[in-house]
């Protein structure tokens, strides 16, 4: 006979010999006179395992923690989207963009003029760079009817910079742009 598991262990008589005794083990009949904290016990046995979530959420202390994690996230990705872009910023209704890249010995500098609208200031334009919070580059230049211009300025940069800042003067008004240098 080949042995397929406990069910084919316990006779038809429910492992009762005729003396009385039993020989067989039965589990639910050992369960039967257990405690509620053994019977719990055994029902977990064998239970699908709650997941990750489950786990992170399995005490009260847990929960508290992933709660607390979940709202420092959130209140980062909230300051993060109010306190804006450093490298852009909108003045006299077009929005300026600034980057810059080390080449050689110099910094190339490029800021980005877009008009938002078509009461976009036009007129004339000053752009003052600094690296590293150094004077490095200014210019004069004029804002256009074209929706999208660009302004380029190259500063000497002998040794890496990696913090470049432009104030951005139009109609009376001041913008101060924040990029890294690549």
């Amino acid at each position: 006979m080949v042995n397929k598991g406990p069910e084919m262990r316990i006779p038809d008589d429910g492992g009762v010999s005729e003396d009385g005794i039993r020989r067989h083990y039965s589990r639910e009949r050992r369960l039967a006179g257990a405690s509620p904290e053994v019977r719990w016990l055994s029902r977990q046995y064998g239970a699908k395992r709650p997941g990750i979530l489950g786990s992170l959420l399995a005490t009260g202390p847990l929960r508290f923690m992933f709660f607390t994690l979940l709202l420092f996230m959130a209140a980062g990705a909230l300051l993060s989207f109010l306190s804006g872009r450093e490298d852009s910023g909108v003045l006299g209704g077009s929005l300026y963009k600034a980057a810059a890249f080390r080449f050689g010995d110099s910094a190339y500098i490029t800021v980005t003029r877009t008009a938002r609208n078509e009461a976009a200031y036009q007129g004339p334009l000053r752009l003052a760079a600094y690296l590293d919070g150094r004077p490095a580059a200014s210019g004069d230049f004029t804002a256009g009817a074209v929706p999208k211009e660009e302004y380029r300025l190259t500063a000497p940069s002998p040794e890496p910079v990696r913090k470049l800042s432009v104030r951005v003067e139009a109609g009376g008004l001041a913008l101060e742009l924040t990029a890294p240098v690549k």
